[in-house]
């Protein structure tokens, strides 16, 4: 569906004679056509991955974990039987034209009354041909099978625990540390912060204002730490008050003008 759905609108809607970036809608939209595709792909490829590892081999904790291990309760397996039947039923209800085995598009169209004239503004009418629609559904499965059958050539050999798994390299080492943007953030905002605020601000700013202080001027600063401490008590209600007062506060000083 959502395949047809690009497609559709790469030929000839408003979306398609838009540009971003000086890039043409068309080309845009055939490159999120390739992007479904590819991600169509991994997708085969990571569950396969996460059923192998999940359901099938040795298992791969340690002997503490395996002791604890336990079938799941009904409060989790429950849920997930219902979302599977609705998965069904929500399949079922918006077969496409070329597949006419139930209702056809109709989740596809019950927020028409809604949504239809801003998605038509945008997509326009355009429709792809029954036989492009039938190639698009052979094109998704077909790489879905190409995916499963890479996740089993891949991931089918044994696989030891993380304690004795050989440190990964290349692609595999960078998304394991995902793209290195959390050392990033850490090295460029998080340690630099924490060291103006352990430096500059705890042993200078702080010194300076004890310094400047007199008993009487930390007796005052203690008193207002309490007051604010029980001013800020995460009570809803009180908070309410205090921005209705600020309310009535700020209309007056507005009509005294």
């Amino acid at each position: 569906a959502i395949l047809s759905a690009v497609l559709a609108r790469a030929q000839g809607s408003p979306l398609s004679q838009t540009t971003l970036l000086g890039v043409s809608g068309t080309v845009v939209l055939y490159a999120a056509l390739v992007v479904c595709l590819l991600t169509a792909l991994l997708t085969a490829v990571y569950m396969i991955r996460l059923l192998i590892l999940a359901f099938f081999g040795e298992n791969r904790t340690g002997p503490a974990e395996r002791a604890a291990l336990h079938e799941a309760p009904a409060v989790m397996t429950v849920p997930v039987l219902v979302l599977a039947v609705l998965t069904l039923v929500g399949g079922w209800l918006n077969l496409p034209h070329t597949l006419p085995l139930g209702p056809v598009g109709l989740l596809e169209r019950w927020l028409d009354p809604v949504t239809g004239a801003s998605a038509r503004a945008l997509a326009g009418q355009s429709e792809i041909a029954d036989s492009t629609e039938i190639v698009l559904i052979a094109s998704a499965v077909v790489i879905g099978l190409l995916g499963v059958a890479f996740g089993v050539m891949r991931f089918r050999r044994p696989m030891s625990d993380k304690t004795h798994a050989s440190p990964e390299h290349g692609l595999a080492a960078l998304l394991a540390s995902g793209y290195h943007v959390d050392a990033a953030i850490d090295a460029i905002i998080v340690r630099p912060v924490r060291w103006v605020a352990s430096t500059a601000l705890a042993r200078g700013i702080d010194k300076a204002i004890d310094g400047m202080l007199s008993a009487g001027g930390r007796t005052l600063a203690r008193i207002a730490n309490r007051s604010g401490d029980q001013l800020q008590d995460g009570d809803v209600g009180k908070y309410a008050w205090f921005v209705a007062a600020g309310a009535l506060a700020i209309l007056a000083a507005l009509n005294l003008r």
